[in-house]
């Protein structure tokens, strides 16, 4: 094993960077810092997420905006914007924080294609790194 073999690349493992702008238009408010809003969960329709907010209820309507970060200019790309319905608000860690289910309602299916080809590529590089380690 010489010096110019990595066992494995540091950056290969980095997470894909996602910012969000979050505004529940049922009370007209938004998720100050996008740093806060975390996505969890990706499902059919669905999108889990865990916010900073305490004025959230059941069947609240929010705007999601959803960017990720260009690794070359550091630039927030828009990748995925929806209008989604709180169909499930649980609280966790000392309460100051939500576990939100959000129903999508109106999206452009590119979009969310798209959006869903991001996790999936990144899961391939996954895949292919290990691929690769056990051989």
């Amino acid at each position: 094993m010489g010096d110019e073999f990595e066992l494995f690349n540091p950056s290969d493992f980095e997470s894909i960077r996602l910012t969000f702008d979050f505004k529940n238009l049922s009370t007209d408010r938004s998720v100050p810092n996008s740093s806060d809003v975390s996505l969890l969960e990706v499902g059919d329709k669905t999108l889990t997420v865990e916010i900073p907010f305490d004025n959230c209820a059941v069947d609240n309507h929010v705007l999601l905006k959803i960017f990720k970060t260009d690794p070359a200019s550091g630039n927030q790309v828009p990748i995925f914007n929806t209008t989604a319905k709180m169909i499930k608000i649980d609280k966790v860690g000392d309460g100051d924080r939500l576990l939100i289910v959000l129903d999508l309602i109106q999206f452009d299916k590119k979009g969310w294609n798209d959006f869903l080809c991001v996790f999936s590529s990144r899961q391939q590089e996954i895949s292919r790194l290990f691929e690769m380690r056990n051989k």
